[in-house]
C-alpha cells in the first residue's frame, strides 16, 4: 500500500483536508442552495397544480354558465311563443268584438233607416188623403154646382180617383 501511496504521490493530510473542504462546499450548496431551490420547486409545483386545479374548476363553472344561459335562452324562447300566442287570441278576440260592434251598428243603421222609410211612408199616406179629400172636396163642388146624371157623376168620380192615383204615384217617385 506504501508502493501505491508512493507511486500516486497520495498525501493522507491533503485527502483528508479535501475531504473536509468537500464536505463543507457540499453542506453550503445544500443549506445555501439545494434547500432553498428544492423549496422553491415545491412552491413552484404546489402553485402549478392549485392553477391546474382552479383552471379545472373554471372550466366547469363556465360549463354551468353555458348550461345555464341555455336553459335561460329556452325559457326566454318558450316565454316569446306563450307571449305571441296570448297577443294572437288577443288579437282575435279583439277582431271578433269589432267584428260584432261593426254588425250592431249597421243593424242600428238599418233599423233607424227603416224607421225613418215608415215615417215617411206615414207622412206620405196622409198627404195623400188630404189630397183625395180635396180632390173629392172639388169633386163634390163640381156635382152639387150643376145637376148632373148619375152617369156623368161616375165619369167625374173615376175621373177623380184616376187624379189620386196618378198624384199619389208621382209624389212615391219624386220622394224616392
Amino acid at each position: 500500500m506504501e508502493s501505491i501511496i508512493t507511486t500516486f504521490h497520495i498525501d493522507w493530510k491533503l485527502i483528508i483536508a479535501q475531504l473536509v473542504n468537500f464536505a463543507i462546499v457540499v453542506g453550503v450548496l445544500w443549506f445555501f442552495v439545494l434547500k432553498p431551490l428544492t423549496k422553491v420547486m415545491a412552491e413552484r409545483t404546489a402553485t402549478i397544480e392549485k392553477s391546474l386545479r382552479d383552471a379545472e374548476a373554471v372550466k366547469q363553472h363556465l360549463r354551468r354558465a353555458e348550461e345555464e344561459k341555455q336553459a335561460v335562452i329556452r325559457e326566454a324562447q318558450q316565454s316569446a311563443r306563450q307571449i305571441i300566442e296570448a297577443a294572437k287570441v288577443t288579437a282575435v278576440e279583439q277582431q271578433k268584438k269589432t267584428v260584432a260592434a261593426a254588425r250592431q251598428e249597421v243593424e242600428k243603421v238599418i233599423t233607424e233607416g227603416k224607421q225613418q222609410l215608415r215615417r215617411e211612408q206615414t207622412q206620405m199616406v196622409a198627404e195623400v188623403k188630404a189630397e183625395v179629400a180635396e180632390v173629392v172636396a172639388l169633386a163634390a163642388g163640381k156635382v152639387l154646382a150643376g145637376v148632373m146624371t148619375k152617369p156623368i157623376d161616375r165619369a167625374l168620380a173615376q175621373q177623380a180617383l184616376d187624379t189620386v192615383t196618378r198624384t199619389k204615384g208621382a209624389d212615391r217617385v219624386s220622394r224616392v
